[in-house]
């Protein structure tokens, strides 16, 4: 075996941060080591994008003098990792971040794509190291995908029109498959002003693990839209509600329970953002950078983890720092995307795909 050289650094001062880790492979593991006697919190930051002028934590560790001895994979390629010091009470940590190179002892298939690695943890079947097998056995998954092709929308499907004028759920013609959520063209409540599509049962909660839902959305006018893409905690159908939204800087929220990523042109910043309500209790918005871009496709996938933190990503690219407590883990939830117009004038959504997983 051959071992990258590690980067590591001591931790003394807030902000203080080892090398960057360039991760070449997606699939690929990490070892993170953390020592000393400390009292401080330390964050695993990625690179958002391509370069480093920005970081999101992917883990955090703040027990006091813990040794910490974790592997972590990388999702995507050439994906880059720092330690980073968020704050520091006292004492000294010696932190390192270690890649373990397979490249002498890797079988690829005619196109250079790794099948079988020899590393320090195992061997890794199609890069995918041991500890995420459980993410592609199918016999420990639970998921529903729908690419909306077909002439009529599945029975499993709660499908919710507002009861104002024009609103409207229907098959698009399309190249794919796709299905137009249409929200109503006058004015009032959001009840009436939206339309939903959604699962036809509360066959979800947090506390199962690696809670998932990706979606493939256009938007035809930013500037008059409210847009939910997440899991809430009752059936559209029987309550047409806005799970989360923004009111002025701060989320609001209808449901007692929902998480997800949202957009509303209503709130004071006009941008994607993530976030919960749990117990309705409401977290703060953690935004994306940037407005939906309209007329034209985006994805949306929300991660929710068996501890209630939520993370978003818009095509790829993660929406800020996740978001903790963000639902109840035990509570029931729906996947649901909600589609309303903010004044008199409708709003149309072009869903291209909905796919829905967690652990059994």
């Amino acid at each position: 075996m051959t071992f990258y050289a590690p980067v590591s650094a001591s931790f003394t001062d807030v902000n203080d941060v080892t090398g960057t880790l360039t991760v070449p492979r997606a699939g690929q593991s990490f070892d993170v080591n953390i020592s000393g006697t400390y009292a401080q919190t330390i964050d695993l930051e990625r690179a958002v994008g391509s370069d480093t002028a920005a970081w999101q934590r992917v883990a955090r560790w703040s027990t006091a003098n813990a040794t910490v001895n974790e592997t972590h994979v990388a999702t995507r390629n050439n994906e880059k990792y720092r330690l980073r010091l968020h704050t520091d009470t006292s004492g000294t940590a010696v932190v390192s971040l270690r890649l373990l190179s397979a490249s002498d002892r890797t079988i690829t298939d005619a196109l250079g794509n790794p099948q079988i690695e020899y590393k320090d943890d195992g061997v890794h079947v199609m890069s995918i190291a041991p500890e995420r097998l459980k993410s592609v056995d199918p016999t420990q998954r639970v998921s529903w995908f729908n690419d909306f092709l077909g002439d009529t929308l599945v029975d499993e499907l709660d499908i919710t029109a507002g009861s104002g004028t024009g609103n409207a759920v229907a098959l698009s013609a399309g190249a794919g498959g796709r299905v137009a959520i249409t929200s109503a063209s006058d004015d009032g409540a959001i009840a009436a002003n939206a339309s939903s599509i959604a699962l036809d049962a509360l066959d979800w909660r947090a506390d199962q693990g690696g809670l998932v839902l990706e979606t493939r959305i256009q938007i035809d006018d930013i500037s008059e839209a409210y847009v939910f893409i997440g899991f809430t905690d009752v059936l559209p159908s029987t309550t047409h509600e806005a799970p989360i939204f923004l009111n002025g800087a701060d989320i609001d929220s209808d449901a007692a329970n929902a998480v997800g990523v949202a957009y509303d042109v209503d709130g004071t910043t006009e941008q994607w953002f993530q976030g919960g309500v749990k117990a309705n209790t409401d977290t703060a918005p953690v935004y994306s950078g940037a407005a939906p871009t309209e007329g034209a496709y985006q994805t949306v996938r929300v991660e929710v983890d068996a501890n209630g933190t939520v993370q978003g990503f818009i095509d790829g690219i993660a929406i800020g720092d996740p978001v903790e407590n963000a639902v109840t883990v035990t509570t029931p939830l729906v996947p649901t995307i909600l589609v309303a117009n903010r004044s008199a004038n409708q709003v149309i959504a072009l869903v291209d795909y909905l796919y829905v997983a967690a652990n059994r």
